[in-house]
């Protein structure tokens, strides 16, 4: 089975207006959700440190092994052969030893900030595919949609 990430910015002042037709296509590709949102007709399984989260269609997963679980379980109930892991810096470290195909935004900016993804070692991954996109008058900088997979010795 799959394990693939895919990062998307936390706050909607952040994404990039072409983001979310190429995230489309990505899980259209492979067959998995096609809207950022929660998705119609998938498990949608919400990592949380909050024990009291609930929201409607969410299965909460306090920890990664628990989400991780129940995302094979279901993976096998619906006999899907991928896992798509969506989130930030912090569930990107988390899982990253877990996935075998990375689906990676780099945008071409250095803002401010205090979060940042730990680098992508090409020892561990391959870089397949990259597709570079320049700023249009509604982006605030150039970026990437690049796709790694994980090498085969690891």
């Amino acid at each position: 089975m799959e394990a693939l990430f895919s990062d998307v910015f936390q706050k909607p002042e952040d994404s990039l207006p072409d983001s979310s037709e190429t995230f489309e296509q990505i899980w259209t590709d492979v067959g998995e959700c096609t809207r950022c949102s929660l998705c119609e007709g998938r498990t949608n399984i919400v990592l949380s440190r909050d024990p009291a989260f609930a929201a409607p269609g969410i299965l909460v997963a306090p920890s990664i092994d628990a989400a991780l679980a129940a995302a094979r379980g279901d993976a096998l109930r619906r006999c899907a052969d991928a896992i798509a892991v969506i989130g930030g810096a912090e569930i990107y470290a988390q899982w990253m030893d877990v996935a075998d195909r990375l689906e990676v935004t780099e945008v071409h900016a250095r803002p401010e900030g205090d979060t940042y993804l730990a680098a992508i070692d090409p020892a561990d991954w391959e870089q397949v595919a990259r597709a570079r996109y320049s700023a249009s008058s509604d982006d605030s900088a150039d970026y990437s949609y690049v796709t790694y997979r994980r090498r085969k010795s690891h």
